[in-house]
């Protein structure tokens, strides 16, 4: 399963993800820098935080994560847990007759 996040402005190092069996967790914490000159320089500073949790559809291997982040858009590769099929009861009728 593939999860995709717009996460613009922010560095590698500046977003955490973890996840549960069925949830996602993505936590984004960075600092926004903006200079502005004109007849005398500012330096302003905006702290920018955001956390999203997302349900997941199955059950995911959370030691299996892996993401990238290219041009402001995170790809997170989550592992489906692949469950073993219980086996079936023996469905056939043993008829008696008397």
């Amino acid at each position: 399963m593939t999860v995709f996040a717009k996460v613009t402005g922010f560095l590698a190092q500046e977003i955490e993800i973890s996840a549960e069996p069925q949830q996602l967790f993505i936590r984004g914490k960075g600092k926004t820098a903006v200079e502005e000159s004109d007849n005398e320089a500012f330096y302003i500073e905006e702290q920018a935080n955001f956390v999203r949790a997302i349900d997941l559809p199955c059950k995911v291997d959370s030691s299996k994560v892996v993401a990238t982040l290219d041009d402001g858009t995170l790809k997170i590769t989550l592992p489906k847990i692949v469950m073993k099929k219980a086996a079936q009861a023996d469905r056939s009728q043993t008829i008696i007759s008397e």
